[in-house]
């Protein structure tokens, strides 16, 4: 068992990041982002994401913060559920401070993080090769 034990919450959000970030040419990933079904299923009947579930049991508790909407929109886009990307962008238009440029209605540093990577995929600022090398739109550049 994983040593903060059955509930995945803000370690777990990355998988769903991560594996709709992943490269389509990267060996494994349709296989990744196929087997990381649980949030699509969550999000056919909620309209955000829990803050925690317990990967045993498959109970849920709370809402996630303004981050892990963030965090799912490529997952999202990946899988082609566009109400659920949809909802997660009226979450993250709702939670912008127009005053400091950040996300939630308290800004965290993680959820900065997670919207930092998700977004900069959504607008093809970053991506990752087949290898899993980042590489950011601004190295494609002639200096």
């Amino acid at each position: 068992m994983a040593p903060q034990g059955a509930d995945g919450s803000y370690n777990a959000i990355r998988v769903y990041l991560w594996a709709g970030m992943s490269n389509p040419d990267t060996p494994g990933a349709q296989r990744i982002l196929d087997s990381v079904s649980g949030m699509a299923h969550y999000l056919q009947s909620h309209l955000l994401p829990p803050v925690s579930e317990n990967w045993q049991t498959g109970a849920t508790s709370g809402t996630g913060p303004t981050g892990f909407s963030a965090a799912l929109i490529p997952y999202l886009m990946q899988k082609n559920m566009n109400p659920a990307v949809h909802n997660q962008w009226l979450r993250l238009n709702a939670d912008y401070d127009r005053a400091d440029g950040l996300y939630g209605k308290t800004a965290h540093y993680y959820d900065q993080n997670l919207a930092l990577f998700a977004l900069g995929w959504v607008y093809h600022t970053i991506r990752f090769d087949r290898n899993g090398e980042l590489k950011p739109s601004w190295s494609n550049r002639k200096q």
